[in-house]
């Protein structure tokens, strides 16, 4: 977040707020956001099932992120031979 420029920080009421959801326009198709724009859905449990993917993925995984420091290149090494 250092490295952005102070108007691309996502704080409430700020021009980078403003910013950020109009980066999630671009990025996040609307056909990905609602069974509106979705042609592709052809009966109600094929609804059903995006609206229950919509509603666990809004609460699950748009959040705001945080940053956590690395952890040391060995651990990683040690990780990727224990799989």
């Amino acid at each position: 977040m250092e490295q952005l420029d102070n108007n691309k920080i996502p704080k409430l009421s700020t021009v980078g707020k403003k910013y950020h959801d109009t980066q999630v326009v671009v990025q996040l198709p609307r056909h990905d956001l609602s069974a509106e724009h979705c042609r592709h859905l052809k009966n109600d449990t094929q609804h059903q099932s995006f609206d229950d993917f919509c509603r666990s993925r809004d609460s699950d995984a748009l959040d705001v992120g945080r940053v956590v420091a690395s952890v040391p290149s060995t651990s990683v090494r040690t990780l990727l031979c224990a799989v």
